[in-house]
């Protein structure tokens, strides 16, 4: 098989076993070649309880599983650097990283228990896409207040 200038496609890269009952998993690209992996099982954890994220370069080792709180949501702005907001404790919080640096300690974003769910905005909503500096708005709603809002990451 070739690309259509005629060029080999490279073999395929394993990027993780995934364990049963693993949903589909979500791949998010960005800037410097990055690639941000989701996933709710993994094979090499043993576990479905929480959801899993690594990052990578394209042609790049991958980083270990890191354990992220439910329903994320991230981007890779054009520096290459990470965001990944979510919820934890009814609540939302969000981690950073710069290109091959571990991730940093989470942000909170929302009280926790105030039932708060980070996620597209509206019915077909998009994850959030970062503007050419990085900056990138993250939506989410909280059932204790019945509001929804938005958050604007400036890196």
């Amino acid at each position: 098989m070739t690309s259509t200038n005629g060029r080999q496609f490279r073999r395929p890269r394993l990027l993780v076993r995934l364990g049963p009952g693993a949903n589909t998993p979500t791949i998010v690209t960005g800037g410097n070649r990055a690639l941000l992996l989701f996933w709710s099982c993994i094979a090499e954890i043993h576990t479905c309880a929480s959801t899993w994220a690594r990052r990578t370069a394209i042609f790049g080792p991958l980083t270990a599983p890191l354990e992220v709180g439910a329903h994320p949501e991230g981007f890779i702005d054009s520096h290459g650097r990470t965001v990944i907001a979510y919820t934890r404790n009814h609540g939302i919080e969000a981690i950073t990283a710069q290109p091959g640096k571990p991730f940093g300690a989470p942000h909170r974003i929302s009280p926790p228990n105030s039932y708060c769910q980070v996620g597209p905005a509206g019915e077909g909503g998009e994850s959030p896409q970062p503007s050419r500096n990085g900056a990138a708005i993250f939506y989410y709603s909280c059932e204790s207040t019945e509001r929804q809002y938005l958050i604007r990451y400036t890196p």
